[in-house]
């Protein structure tokens, strides 16, 4: 009896750790579109404020930058053995966080959807939180 009552504890064990590996599976990824922006005084920014506040922001949490043509920055974030890409689209009036491309993070295509390991939105997000900082330092 108490093999069977140990047996049963190991796969109830095993369930609860796939139930947890699933929770951290793919999520759909996050892009931010037509963000907003403003200087610290509320007057409206050049789209070249704009894109220095997104250097700024990037450069704080540690993505590299490179300067694209067409009002585009693409950032490099790469801790580790994971590399996310993505393009920040500016304009004098807003920006928008578009996902490029990304190694050992698992990105996929589900029903239409790209979906990657949930890392990346907090990445992603933690990104659009600089740049908003350096935006209203502006």
């Amino acid at each position: 009896m108490k093999i069977v009552h140990s047996m049963l504890f190991v796969l109830a064990a095993l369930l609860a750790t796939s139930n947890v590996d699933a929770a951290r599976g793919s999520v759909p990824i996050q892009n931010f579109e037509d963000l907003p922006v403003t200087g610290s005084d509320g007057k409206p920014l050049t789209a070249e404020q704009v894109k220095q506040a997104i250097l700024s922001g990037a450069s704080r949490s540690r993505w590299a930058a490179s300067v694209q043509p067409g009002n585009v920055v693409r950032l490099t974030y790469s801790p580790r053995t994971h590399i996310a890409v993505v393009d920040v689209v500016y304009t004098a009036k807003g920006y928008s966080i578009r996902y490029s491309n990304s190694t050992n993070l698992g990105y996929a295509q589900e029903g239409g959807t790209g979906v990657i390991h949930p890392n990346y939105n907090k990445w992603v997000n933690a990104l659009r939180q600089s740049i908003d900082v350096a935006l209203r330092s502006t």
